[in-house]
């Protein structure tokens, strides 16, 4: 992680984020599961119920970051919807974008403290 822009406000992203990593990791988790269930012809109805509950998983984790307050702080990128991918030319815009505020030092990660 390159260090923080001279632009960007300290911040300490462990405290700031701790209330909604259990649902974070649930979604991520779902996300490894849906990427390796094997799926046959019928399995319309596992994909369903697989996208109903990342759908709520995301409303939750969505609900309680803006409970806790940190949206008036720090910008949020949503992760992108394994269910309903951005095409190729969406995804090589948001990597462009990411790639800026990166080089910029813009981003906070996990562990951050400044």
């Amino acid at each position: 992680m390159p260090a923080p822009s001279p632009h960007a406000a300290a911040v300490n992203a462990e405290d700031e984020l701790s209330g909604a990593e259990n649902l974070r990791e649930l979604r991520l988790a779902l996300g490894v599961i849906h990427l390796f269930l094997p799926l046959g012809p019928d399995s319309d109805a596992i994909t369903a119920a697989l996208q109903d509950l990342h759908e709520r998983l995301c409303a939750d984790e969505d609900e309680q970051l803006r409970s806790a307050g940190v949206p008036d702080r720090y910008l949020i990128i949503r992760p992108v919807n394994p269910y309903s991918p951005p095409s190729p030319e969406d995804m090589r815009r948001i990597t462009d974008a990411v790639r800026t505020l990166a080089s910029l030092g813009m981003i906070a990660g996990r562990g951050d403290t400044c």
